[in-house]
């Protein structure tokens, strides 16, 4: 008898450990951080079924982690010099930050494309994809883990008899495998809020 209510006793121990240590991870997360993303989708063009690999043009700025209610946590990202802003709603998982899926605009290219730049940065077909991702802190630095699925459509000029034509193609997302992500982020604690 002795040794189940031992046994009883430690376990709740353990459990009110386990929860007041994730309270403070919550706890610390919120404040302000700067940020850096960038990464490569991997798309199979829907007629010809070829695959092409887009790369997104990388992005840095200013992160602001909030509470929201009850248990969510607000992610504001505002990206330097395009002035985008993206917002997602988070909830702590354990030690991870989990991101809801949201509609991200973003600048992509095809790997392989000559390099340009704008004033304002790389150049590049803008499109719109759902994206959802995971954060886990390690000190001050929050790594964030993205995947996005969905399609978008690319037009280009091709010359056919001798006349450019303008021909639009369909490419849809190849979802990553597990523990393999399209976009990482990075985000370094600056101040808390």
């Amino acid at each position: 008898m002795k040794r189940y209510c031992l046994l009883a006793v430690l376990t709740a121990a353990f459990l009110m450990g386990s929860m007041a240590s994730c309270d403070k991870l919550s706890a610390d997360i919120p404040g302000t951080y700067h940020f850096k993303m960038s990464g490569k989708l991997t798309c199979v063009e829907s007629e010809k079924k070829d695959t092409s690999v887009f790369v997104l043009s990388s992005q840095s700025g200013t992160m602001h982690i909030l509470y929201g209610e009850g248990d969510a946590l607000i992610v504001n990202m505002s990206v330097m010099l395009m002035g985008d802003v993206l917002t997602f709603i988070g909830r702590m998982n354990g030690d991870v930050l989990e991101l809801q899926e949201h509609n991200v605009t973003m600048k992509l290219k095809q790997e392989g494309e000559a390099p340009s730049t704008t004033l304002w940065g790389m150049s590049g077909t803008t499109v719109s994809l759902p994206f959802k991702g995971r954060g886990k802190k390690y000190d001050n630095t929050i790594m964030f883990d993205m995947q996005c699925n969905g399609s978008f459509s690319l037009s280009h000029s091709v010359t056919l008899d001798g006349k450019a034509t303008d021909v639009v193609s369909t490419y849809d997302v190849i979802p990553s495998v597990e523990d393999s992500y399209d976009i990482i982020c990075v985000a370094d604690k600056l101040s808390d809020e």
